[in-house]
């Protein structure tokens, strides 16, 4: 072979030798001191300890500025690390959690629909309490869900059972009674409804503002130097005695003698019945014959779960509404609650119903005329206004007699 071409060949090889065999890679070193990388092959050890196997390895000492950057890698290194770990934790957790309230509303709905099915049974509190063995404990959510659960399925039973005639209660006296007496008088008369479910409690939303001792406002509406009259029976009392009457017909604003008031706005329908056929409770007024405004009470309907409201203009009639929003045109959500409020001009205020719904009102402008306001009503609002109803209530307000 020429030497000139066999010198140039084995300085090559030689150069190929040297940066395979001998020569240190920058690259590769770079790599072995990198904090993050080190960290995560050596994260069982100190980091002192690290620095002196790093120093042992190099048989030197690492510089000061390397140190630092090495113990700034290895606290973010652990910091990523530690928080990695409580985030898995968390999300476990929560797995866990979900599981097990779906196993107890699961469980609750089955053993709620079994009762249902036993009306019979007096005892439905030692049988859920003998057959709940759930691991995981209710949240106040969840127990409201499962109440409303045992409330629907009984209230479905009593409904299934057919065409039924509900008896109307008479008014009675509430003025200065507790609130404890109020709330086992309405219960009372909810065991004889249509709406009778065993644990039944007033809602806290709907009552909970009623106050002990305090007065009611009369059923006379009668007023005196700014003072409504409270003596006697109570207004409040006509929707609490009858907790069939889901929705009533109020009077709103009339101008009339205290006579009048008394003989013609008690505002108490004579018949209520259900009608299993077409899920209707038909209620008839027949001595509401006084010219003005009228309103739709649903405090009964909010009680019971039945929040939200339409009227079906196609089985209606005679029904003029006062504003142009209203009912007729919007599904309306009741608001209607008890408390003690300062219309009355009583120091101290008085117990009454409350609010005002422009939404609600209609006029009665000709008493010759027989209107009737039929009522669809849902527990959850609907997406549409031809959505099934969950009840329907159709209010009938008698012609005025002549003589």
């Amino acid at each position: 072979m020429n030497n000139k071409l066999l010198f140039p060949l084995i300085i090559i090889l030689a150069i190929i030798t040297l940066f395979y065999c001998g020569m240190p890679n920058s690259k590769n070193r770079q790599k072995k001191l990198s904090p993050v990388k080190q960290v995560k092959y050596q994260e069982n050890i100190s980091f002192s300890d690290y620095i002196k196997q790093n120093e042992k390895k190099q048989n030197k000492p690492i510089a000061p500025g390397k140190i630092v950057r090495l113990q700034k890698g290895t606290q973010r290194a652990n910091s990523i690390n530690s928080l990695r770990q409580e985030e898995i934790k968390r999300r476990e957790k929560a797995v866990f959690n979900n599981l097990k309230r779906q196993q107890y509303n699961q469980k609750l709905k089955n053993y709620t629909n079994a009762v249902a099915k036993t009306p019979k049974n007096n005892n439905i509190d030692n049988y859920l309490l003998a057959n709940m063995k759930i691991d995981a404990p209710p949240t106040q959510q969840s127990m409201q869900q499962n109440n409303n659960i045992i409330r629907e399925n009984y209230i479905q039973q009593n409904l299934s059972q057919g065409d039924r005639v509900i008896p109307v209660n008479g008014t009675t006296a509430l003025s200065y009674k507790s609130k404890q007496e109020v709330f086992e008088a309405r219960k009372k008369y909810v065991s004889e409804s249509l709406f009778a479910y065993p644990g039944y409690e007033p809602s806290d939303k709907v009552f909970g503002q009623i106050e002990d001792g305090k007065p009611w406002i009369s059923i006379s509406m009668g007023r005196k130097n700014g003072i409504s009259e409270t003596d006697g029976l109570s207004e409040e009392s006509r929707f609490i005695n009858n907790p069939s009457l889901l929705v009533a017909a109020d009077y709103s604003h009339i101008t009339m003698s205290a006579d009048e008031r008394y003989n013609y706005l008690n505002a108490m329908p004579s018949s209520i019945k259900y009608n299993k056929e077409e899920n209707l409770i038909e209620v008839i007024y027949p001595n509401m014959h006084v010219r003005g405004n009228y309103d739709l009470n649903g405090l009964n309907a909010r009680d019971f779960g039945y929040k939200y409201a339409l009227l079906d203009n196609d089985k209606s009639k005679n029904v003029k509404m006062k504003e142009y929003s209203n009912i007729s045109n919007t599904i309306v959500e009741f608001k209607n609650f008890i408390h003690t409020g300062k219309s009355c001009g009583v120091s101290g205020g008085c117990n009454n119903g409350s609010p005002y719904q422009p939404m609600l009102i209609f006029e009665y402008p000709d008493q010759s005329l027989e209107v009737v306001l039929y009522i669809k009503l849902w527990r959850e609002k609907p997406s549409n206004y031809n959505a099934p109803a969950d009840i329907n209530e159709k209010i009938t307000i008698l012609p005025k007699y002549r003589k």
